[in-house]
């Protein structure tokens, strides 16, 4: 008599993904916050001292090869921060250096702009002291880099993602032409990663 095989469920594995982030405290914060509540994806977010998008890249392949495991992906977290020739020339480099599963996501002017896109749609050009002002005045402490804004965000996250792809568009160019251009202010592509985060 044969015995009945009893059915066992295969154990989907998790996407692995690499997160660099430029920033030391606010986009850490936020990305590992996403990283705790995500449960299909071991996503990991170390600590970065890099500044220039080529040394993100470079950071992010060592990283690759020193966690010794397949990441199915790679995302470079990047403000730009000025329009300068000099910043032009940086991101230029790094459009060269990225390959197959690495991901640029930028911010023009910082990345806080993502955050004020979870409460208002804007597209007149900003920098890195108006968009602090504008968040300080949505919370009555003030707005601080260290401080997990996730609770606050998520539930706007929606709103906020079709801000930025209204954003993009409102450029009327492809959109790698518009974030790869430093004088385009402001625009950011972060929703293509929490996109992919979420799906």
């Amino acid at each position: 008599m044969m015995q009945k095989r009893r059915h066992i469920p295969k154990l989907t594995e998790r996407k692995s993904m690499l997160l660099i982030c430029e920033g030391s405290k606010t986009e850490r914060i936020y990305f590992k916050r996403y990283a705790q509540q995500v449960r299909d994806k071991h996503i990991r977010v170390p600590t970065c001292s890099e500044t220039d998008p080529v040394s993100l890249i470079s950071f992010a392949k060592k990283c690759h090869i020193r966690l010794g495991y397949s990441l199915e992906e790679i995302w470079i977290v990047f403000d730009i921060e000025e329009s300068s020739h000099e910043r032009q020339q940086m991101l230029n480099k790094a459009k060269k250096e990225i390959g197959s599963g690495i991901n640029l996501v930028l911010s023009n002017p910082c990345f806080e702009l993502w955050f004020l896109l979870h409460f208002e749609y804007l597209t007149d050009p900003l920098n890195k002291e108006v968009i602090i002002r504008k968040l300080d005045a949505l919370d009555a402490d003030g707005y601080r880099k260290n401080v997990d804004y996730y609770d606050i965000l998520k539930p706007l996250e929606t709103n906020a993602i079709l801000n930025a792809e209204k954003l993009i568009a409102s450029y009327n160019h492809c959109e790698e032409d518009v974030l790869f251009n430093v004088q385009n202010n402001p625009v950011c592509n972060v929703h293509q990663l929490i996109k992919e985060i979420t799906s």
